[in-house]
């Protein structure tokens, strides 16, 4: 616990890299968890339950340090990735979330997720390089949220496709000036709204 608290006191929270090993010699840490893999004992107690005693003794405590009991992904997947994605829905009413995109540090956005790069997390949860295991267990509930494997796909089948439709209904012609924005009203739509035109 002491080596925890410190690594609390440093960082703000407990997620400590599997490799970590307390510094020996560091007078910043106590004395006694020098030498000490860390990251390995934490991993331990994650992943196989190790020192099940102790953590249950000192539950209140871990949990004020905000110590991830089950593994980090799934933590970032259901208090962070997921409920951002949901949000995103609701207010851009489509769910292409575009390489750039950073969650906004207000609400309604997860106060947990301020600051994360969305953008970032969604293209790599396309490629399968992270969150496999929580993507696919998800996949209904990210369908139901337009999650789009295939960003490019999707861009144009939900945005650009039905705003070319709206366009040849209300306007008549496809010659538009470059900075043509879409209308934030009906009957374009809403997936569309301000969005650059690049009919």
């Amino acid at each position: 616990m002491p080596g925890l608290r410190r690594v609390y006191q440093v960082h703000g929270h407990t997620d400590v890299p599997s490799e970590f090993v307390i510094p020996t010699g560091d007078g910043r840490w106590p004395k006694l968890s020098w030498g000490w893999s860390l990251g390995y004992t934490v991993t331990s107690i994650r992943l196989s339950g190790a020192y099940p005693t102790q953590v249950a003794a000192s539950e209140e405590e871990l949990k004020k340090l905000k110590f991830c009991f089950t593994t980090i992904a799934k933590r970032e997947w259901n208090e962070k990735i997921l409920p951002s994605l949901k949000v995103y829905r609701q207010l851009k009413h489509h769910g292409l979330v575009e390489r750039p995109f950073v969650v906004p540090s207000e609400p309604p956005w997860p106060e947990m997720a301020w600051g994360m790069p969305l953008g970032v997390v969604v293209n790599a949860v396309r490629t399968g390089s992270r969150f496999f295991k929580q993507s696919t267990r998800d996949k209904d509930a990210l369908i139901q949220l337009g999650f789009s494997w295939d960003f490019y796909q999707s861009n144009w089948r939900e945005r650009i496709f039905p705003a070319i439709q709206v366009c040849a209904s209300e306007i008549g012609h496809f010659y538009l000036p470059c900075n043509f924005v879409v209308p934030a009203r009906d009957p374009w739509p809403k997936s569309a709204g301000s969005r650059r035109a690049t009919l």
